[in-house]
């Protein structure tokens, strides 16, 4: 009898690849039959107008189909196949998706897309290849893990969560690629930093109470307790200079004294027992969702599509 975890798997990547079915056809309205410019023209013209983060959006959630389909074929592939069978399995979702985009005149297409979804299956089938179980690399990150952190689905879940955050913060991971840009922004954040009537206090509460869980989360994650403010205040310190060179993103005071704030509050209850601290990062992580929320409602079913974190977002 099949186990929970050979039903995970499927479920996982038919909801993935549901996901990006979904958001490659929408807004799922007027449908018509390209024309012979369409064919053409399109892909070549649709560049003009799509911008960087949208190539960078494209190449990266593709990545998460290539291993998906990976780990699917593993056992039905040969080993020095499965890299080839897995990358073009995904890839060709992707050069479907893309076609059934010339149908939508609203949806930009082009080949660019086309290279970067293909690339970001490739990439994924080659990161599963490379880290399995067997591998030389995949060995050695084994390794690290269960040195660094206790064993578990728990510890895995905190890991995921983590990465979650930091892929929410630097998103849509499109570089600026201008130092004018990235010196206006430090500028900007330097003068505003201690002016405290252009803060937003909802955003350092919201902020403080994400860091607070996640501080909580790395220490109950970590095999050396001890380590877990110089382990995770590193990583979020890297997040933060990464915000910088990042297009569309910012590195506000806000951020800063939450992040300040969060860990005060971390302190706070580090003579508190583990059921109430583990009850906290619960409340802490609902708050600061819903103050986020609150102070920034999101429009439903609007103009465009947003893959990270998969909301939908207004034209300006």
């Amino acid at each position: 009898m099949p186990t929970r975890k050979h039903y995970l798997i499927p479920l996982i990547t038919a909801t993935y690849v549901l996901l990006l079915f979904v958001g490659s056809i929408y807004p799922f309205t007027s449908w018509q039959w390209p024309t012979h410019d369409n064919w053409l023209n399109s892909f070549e013209n649709a560049t003009r107008y799509v911008p960087r983060s949208d190539f960078i959006i494209n190449y990266l959630i593709y990545v998460p189909l290539g291993i998906l389909v990976s780990i699917q074929l593993r056992d039905r592939v040969n080993y020095h196949l499965l890299l080839i069978v897995s990358a073009s399995i995904a890839a060709g979702f992707g050069l479907a998706m893309e076609m059934l985009q010339l149908f939508i005149p609203s949806r930009a297409h082009s080949f660019i897309d086309l290279i970067m979804n293909t690339s970001g299956a490739f990439t994924g089938a080659l990161l599963h290849h490379l880290t399995k179980k067997h591998s030389t690399l995949g060995k050695h990150l084994r390794n690290m893990r269960y040195k660094w952190f206790l064993h578990g689905r728990y510890t895995e879940l905190g890991l995921v969560t983590i990465a979650l955050w930091a892929l929410s913060e630097i998103s849509p991971l499109a570089p600026a690629l201008s130092y004018e840009i990235i010196s206006q922004d430090y500028s900007h954040f330097m003068s505003t930093l201690l002016v405290s009537s252009q803060w937003d206090s909802f955003k350092i509460i919201a902020f403080a109470f994400e860091i607070f869980a996640l501080f909580l989360i790395t220490e109950f994650i970590l095999i050396n307790k001890a380590t877990s403010l110089y382990v995770f205040g590193t990583f979020a310190g890297v997040i933060i200079y990464m915000k910088l060179p990042v297009a569309d993103t910012q590195l506000t005071p806000e951020f800063f004294w939450g992040l300040i704030a969060g860990i005060a509050l971390y302190f706070s209850t580090q003579a508190k027992s583990i059921e109430l601290r583990t009850k906290l990062v619960m409340y802490a992580l609902f708050l600061a969702y819903l103050i986020n929320e609150l102070n920034h409602p999101v429009q439903i079913l609007a103009d465009e599509f947003n893959w990270l974190p998969l909301i939908v977002m207004k034209k300006e």
